[in-house]
């Protein structure tokens, strides 16, 4: 289990909330998109969560997108496994520009198709952390975050 104590404060303004988030680290085992093969459920996202409590107890979750790129700010990202990259949960459907496949958290963790992608982050061996997108058939670790 890899934890990085790494405090977030997201504000939330248009709700007029505050909330703490702690990055948790990333799952011990790694996943391909299809979350529901796993955890014998039909809602990949509820899997997926599932994955990140098996390492880091119940209260912990897949982190998201803004969350990500917070955490990335901190240099909290620099133990990420080289080329392999990590998932996030992105609600935003978009597309690949060089294939034109939706990109969408593999349908909702549903998916480990080759033409199915969702948004990860990439560590290139001697250089930075980026921003990338992954097909869903790759196996890859989950990054986990807290909520309190």
């Amino acid at each position: 289990m890899i934890k990085i104590s790494c405090l977030l404060l997201i504000v939330c303004l248009s709700l007029q909330c505050l909330a703490h988030v702690e990055f948790a680290g990333i799952t011990r085992e790694e996943y391909n998109g299809r979350m529901i093969d796993f955890f014998q459920d039909q809602n990949g996202y509820d899997d997926a969560k599932l994955a990140c409590e098996k390492d880091f107890g119940e209260e912990a979750r897949v982190c998201v997108d803004s969350e990500v790129g917070i955490i990335a700010q901190t240099d909290s990202l620099n133990f990420l496994p080289f080329k392999k990259g990590v998932r996030f949960i992105d609600m935003a459907l978009s597309f690949d520009q060089e294939t034109g496949f939706p990109v969408n958290d593999c349908r909702g963790f549903t998916s480990n198709s080759t033409d199915v992608f969702s948004p990860c982050i990439k560590h290139i061996l001697g250089g930075p952390i980026l921003p990338s997108v992954c097909s869903c058939e790759k196996i890859l670790h989950l990054m986990c975050c807290f909520d309190y």
